[in-house]
């Protein structure tokens, strides 16, 4: 990772970085080996009152500033996400060599970004980063079709809804742009859009049809609410509510007819 021209800087910067941790905590050893061409991975095993994580951020976070390089850093899942970014806020916040007014960062879909000033010292994604569930749409009737500005978006109604992105479809139900209204389509108004939705996606409640259908769907219209269309394009009719309640009951009379027999009728 590091020229040997560059191993000298390394090791002093290191060794100022480590005049900031006290003794007692962990000293960040493997940092050590960063100029090591034979190295290629390296585990620390240590208990976990010992600052490991905080001073391991806090050293990276200042190498980047000496020789901007970025650190991957992979969580477990999406949830923890946002744990480890407020951990290593917390080291811009606490660390008096830190300028936490440089501190920023950008949200995608698949990781988090953070900026200090002009550098990235930090990505934070998980292990399913590419864990999208692509599965073939079983369900061809009830469909819920969307016109786009140059696409179509097919949602297909199933457990899991798996959402198909097309060139051409005979019709649709809804519409996204004003002029392809038509009076069988609803136009898509802001009402129909949520800031929040991104975050029904990282779990795992739609599937794709394809890798296309993802990237078009993530990258153009990741704040469409496909949960609104579905409940207004095939809802739940009172008829079939009633006939469902009516089989509840009928069930419920039939057990307590039978509790009943057995408790008084030999």
């Amino acid at each position: 990772m590091f020229k040997k021209d560059k191993s000298k800087e390394l090791h002093k910067e290191l060794a100022a970085i480590r005049k900031n941790i006290p003794d007692k905590y962990n000293q960040v050893l493997m940092l050590d080996y960063l100029d090591d061409p034979d190295v290629d991975l390296m585990f620390s095993i240590t208990t976990r009152s010992d600052g490991k994580t905080f001073n391991y951020l806090y050293a990276l976070a200042e190498l980047n500033i000496k020789f901007d390089f970025t650190t991957l850093v992979i969580v477990r899942h999406m949830e923890i996400r946002n744990a480890m970014f407020a951990q290593i806020r917390d080291v811009y916040e606490t660390m008096d060599d830190l300028n936490i007014k440089l501190f920023n960062m950008s949200i995608d879909m698949d990781y988090i970004k953070i900026n200090y000033g002009e550098k990235t010292p930090f990505i934070i994604c998980d292990f399913h980063i590419n864990d999208w569930s692509i599965k073939e749409p079983k369900n061809e009737d009830r469909v819920v079709r969307v016109k786009t500005q140059d696409k179509y978006i097919v949602i297909h109604v199933e457990d899991k809804p798996v959402l198909d992105v097309t060139g051409y479809e005979p019709n649709y139900d809804y519409n996204t742009e004003l002029v392809d209204n038509t009076d069988n389509s609803t136009y898509l108004k802001d009402k129909y859009y949520r800031d929040t939705f991104p975050k029904k996606y990282t779990k795992d409640l739609f599937a794709f049809s394809n890798q296309f259908s993802k990237s078009y769907i993530l990258e153009n219209y990741a704040t469409l609410n496909i949960n609104k269309l579905i409940r207004e394009t095939t809802p739940t009719s009172d008829e079939s509510v009633n006939d469902e309640a009516r089989r509840l009951n009928e069930s419920q009379l039939k057990q307590l007819k039978r509790r009943l027999q057995s408790q008084y009728y030999i």
